[in-house]
Formats: structure tokens, sequence, C-alpha cells
């Protein structure tokens, strides 16, 4: 992993269940958003290779008179037709991959910490492969049709129509880490969304938490093999075991944190600061081991001036 990596949430389900909802209710708690549906039209609205490809694999017949994307009348061409829509898919997925894997790289040089890919097909390529988490959002069949006919004017073989492109809901279902349950309402999705957000911020804390308490583990080890060997004859055992185990002790918290530094997924500032406490933590019980082995091994040359 790279450093600033943030941490990505694969948001996906099918049509009607509600994952433009919970999409929403993740920007409004500052997380940020890449949309495949919103990248798909962004390309095809332009004249350019995505277009290109379309136009040579389906024929001029999804262009309107003016050369431009057609939505409805592609819409009409791929639903009747299982061929066609799986190339339709298939050079769609290719170039939104491409753009999504650039606007993921673009949020992460500017140090953001969160991000949801809102995809409603789940592809290996630009989607599952980015995310540290899957959220899937799932409701009744007869829900969905509901909110379709409401929302967005479909008829109902319009809807199950659509439904019969993605995958059947146990498929979604089976590559949830997170199911969102939007049978209830409102209030109890945006619970839910809540729930969840704050154990996946949560998992960063007990990250963290982890790294200070390493931290000062190895700070404070070279003390422990101090007062062990304290009663050793052998003052020249004594000393290299001391010298070997703060030497070990450094070895091993620059290696922590490096591999600190690598894993984490927050922002370069917030890890900044989390390793400035590290290095704390570990460096006063380091002084004071020096202090200890000035003291027992060198008459007290520094003790002495600090009396």
């Amino acid at each position: 992993m790279k450093p600033n990596r943030m941490k990505i949430i694969g948001l996906t389900g099918g049509i009607g269940a509600g994952k433009s909802t919970v999409a929403g209710l993740l920007a409004a708690r500052g997380v940020a958003i890449i949309d495949a549906d919103e990248i798909s039209r962004r390309l095809v609205s332009q004249k350019g290779p995505l277009l290109d490809a379309l136009t040579q694999t389906l024929g001029p017949r999804i262009l309107d008179a003016a050369g431009n994307f057609d939505r409805k009348k592609t819409a009409d061409l791929v639903f009747g037709d299982s061929v066609a829509l799986s190339q339709l898919q298939a050079i769609l997925h290719k170039h939104i991959a491409v753009q999504m894997k650039a606007d993921v790289q673009k949020l992460k040089e500017k140090g953001i910490r969160l991000v949801a890919l809102d995809v409603p097909l789940p592809v290996k390529d630009g989607f599952l492969d980015l995310c540290d988490t899957v959220w899937v959002v799932d409701a009744d069949l007869e829900l969905r049709i509901a909110r379709l006919m409401a929302d967005r004017g479909y008829t109902r073989e319009e809807c199950l129509r659509r439904m019969e492109t993605q995958l059947a809901p146990a498929d979604y279902l089976a590559l949830a880490d997170v199911v969102l349950d939007n049978n209830a309402g409102p209030a109890e999705l945006e619970a839910q969304v809540a729930e969840a957000l704050g154990a996946l911020r949560g998992q960063e804390i007990n990250f963290f938490v982890a790294g200070f308490l390493l931290s000062f583990f190895i700070g404070i080890m070279p003390l422990l093999v101090i007062f062990c060997f304290f009663k050793n004859e052998n003052r020249a055992i004594y000393f290299i075991a001391s010298l070997v185990s703060m030497g070990l002790s450094v070895l091993l918290f620059l290696i922590l944190n490096y591999k600190f530094y690598q894993l984490s997924k927050s922002s370069y500032p917030f890890k900044k600061t989390s390793l400035g406490l590290n290095f704390t933590l570990f460096i006063i019980p380091y002084l004071i081991e020096l202090f200890l082995l000035d003291y027992i091994f060198f008459s007290s040359s520094i003790y002495s001036l600090l009396r």
C-alpha cells in the first residue's frame, strides 16, 4: 500500500434499493462520493474514445440527429438485446474503471480520508479491487418496484427488465461486508449508515491507539532489561545487554512507524501528528534509560550536572 491511501467504501445495490440515498447520507457526513453513473454520463456526453467505441460497436442508432449519445434510444436497444447489453456494459466498464481510478488518485493527492464508490454493478476492475469494504443496500422487490414507478415513472415491466440486467439480490449480498436494509424508512436507514460509518472510523482510531501503545512498549523495553540485569555481577554483560536492547528498541520503533505510515489510510497531517505522539511516547522512557546507564556505568556524569 502507498502512503496517504484513503479508506474506500464500495457502495452498491440493485436499482431502486436506495443506493443513491445512502450516497447522499455519506456525503452529508463528509465522505467524498465518486458516482459511476455520473462518470458514465460525463464520458458519453463528450465526443471522444468512449463514444467512438460505442458507435463502432452498436452502430449510429445510439446517436441523436446532432451526433450526440441518446440515452433513451440506447436503453430501448440494449434492454431488448442481451448481446448488445453485454457489449455496452463491457465498453462502459472499461472506460469508467479508468476514470474512477484517476478520480480516486486525485482525491488521494488531496489527502481525502474517506471515499465511497457509488457503483450499480460491482465489477472486479475499478471497484472491488479498489475497495476496503463493500456496503450493499438491500430492499424487497415490490418496494423497489414501487419506488421506481413513483420516482422515475417506469412501468412495472420496465422495472423488472432493468433489474434483470443487474445481479440477483443474493449475488449482491454475497459481496457485502455491510448490509444496509432499506425496507423500513429513512430514519432507520440513516441510523444504519451512521452506525456503519462510526464502526469504520473506529477501526482507524483503534489502529492509532495500537501504534501509541506499541511505541511506548518498545520505548520501555530496554528499561526492563536494565532492571532485569541490575544484580548481575558481570558488568560487561550488563552493559552489552543494555546497549543491545536499546539498539533493538530503536530499530523496532523505526520499523513499526514506517509500517504505520504506509498502512494508515489517513491524510498526511493527521498521520504526522500521530507519528509525533508515537515518537514522544518512545523517547521519554528512552531518555530515562540513557540517564540510568550513564549513572550506572559512567560515574553519573550527566546525573551530576543535573543535581
